[in-house]
């Protein structure tokens, strides 16, 4: 049996947030031969569901069909995003939740960076609850280095824009997480901050300085830095990915260089990475160019965002990201140990994030260690 398409009045918000999501958001590095696996493994598993007589009331093996969809789908985000499409037509609210919590546990718990792919899963999970961002947060968590989070909220602008035809500049930017439920802990609205900023930069087609200028409008400190710190952090995103975002090709330092003095240090952090590509990512070349900026709390926070995506691009090589920090220079060496252990402790496994830690000078172990377990106790 093959799965069909809905008539068009059949289609409530959240389908209408999944189409448009699936044409603007996902990745484009799709095959046309993927392209058709991906109808096949619908419409297989439509005939497995049906076979089995799957339904809301079934008492059904959540961590079986995540694991048949994975194995289905791979690591094709377009392809599971479509079969949690389907099936959210077929069973309940609990069970649906079962399975993408099932399936983001797995990619956690596999050997590749589950950040970017987990995205998608709370791109969707927007869409299935309507955009309500406090019913959404109150069903996820921080897997995937906050992954849900941040897929929940990167999309909300660009989707008023496009359902709605919202003009940015009418719109209070801080009611999206100021209105989560109360209950929501302030590292999670931190979460939502964050990923409203990577969405602001793509509804200001890649502006940053309209975007972060807007991020003033958050009250407090904090947020204003997880805004910006989002709008820097998509800027560079979109430079990996498609060679876009607001750089300049004769100035490594930009636009780190011409923001308010107050948050240079949060984009250095990001910037960093710009810096790595540039230089066919070289830490040692990177590090150079980090140490050749004037004040020592920029220095620092270049060193820091530079381990902490090398550490990120070595992965399971915790040796080699040991004699990257080891190769630094005094005095930042530290800042290049602790930005290594968070991004290895956040984005590949705790567990390597203690491997890591032992395997310091006695200089660093304990610094590197008090650093580790307050990344993990921030997540429990």
């Amino acid at each position: 049996m093959l799965l069909t398409k809905p008539e068009l009045g059949s289609y409530t918000l959240s389908a209408i947030i999944f189409a448009i999501l699936v044409l603007a958001f996902l990745p484009t590095h799709i095959s046309a031969s993927e392209g058709d696996k991906n109808l096949l493994d619908v419409e297989s598993l439509n005939d497995y569901l049906i076979g089995q007589n799957i339904d809301a009331t079934s008492d059904l093996d959540v961590s079986k069909l995540s694991l048949d969809i994975l194995d289905k789908c791979g690591r094709n985000d377009e392809c599971v995003i479509y079969n949690l499409r389907f099936l959210s037509e077929k069973i309940s609210q609990e069970q649906l939740l079962a399975v993408s919590n099932n399936m983001v546990s797995h990619w956690e718990s596999d050997d590749f960076y589950c950040h970017e792919t987990a995205h998608h899963i709370g791109e969707f999970l927007f869409g299935y609850f309507n955009g309500n961002l406090s019913q959404g947060f109150s069903h996820v968590d921080g897997k995937c280095g906050n992954a849900l989070y941040h897929g929940m909220t990167e999309n909300y602008f660009p989707l008023m824009q496009l359902l709605n035809g919202v003009k940015m500049e009418d719109v209070d930017i801080t009611l999206p997480c100021a209105n989560l439920e109360s209950t929501t802990s302030s590292y999670v609205k931190s979460q939502c901050v964050h990923g409203i900023s990577h969405g602001l930069l793509k509804a200001y087609n890649f502006d940053i300085f309209n975007t972060i200028n807007r991020c003033d409008e958050f009250i407090t400190k904090d947020e204003q830095f997880e805004c910006k710190s989002g709008a820097f952090m998509e800027n560079g995103i979109q430079f990996f990915k498609n060679g876009r975002g607001d750089f300049d090709k004769d100035d490594l330092f930009y636009p780190c260089n011409k923001v308010d003095l107050r948050f240079q240090s949060t984009c250095y952090g990001v910037q960093a990475s710009y810096i790595l590509k540039q230089t066919g990512f070289s830490p040692t070349e990177t590090f150079d160019h980090c140490e050749s900026l004037e004040l020592d709390e920029l220095v620092r926070s270049c060193y820091n965002g530079a381990a902490t995506y090398m550490a990120n691009y070595y992965f399971y090589d915790v040796k080699k990201t040991v004699e990257m920090c080891k190769n630094a220079n005094e005095p930042y060496r530290s800042d290049c140990v602790l930005g290594a252990v968070f991004s290895i402790t956040m984005y590949v496994k705790p567990e390597l994030g203690y491997d890591f830690c032992i395997m310091q000078d006695s200089d660093y172990i304990f610094q590197c260690f008090d650093h580790w377990e307050t990344i993990q106790l921030r997540h429990i």
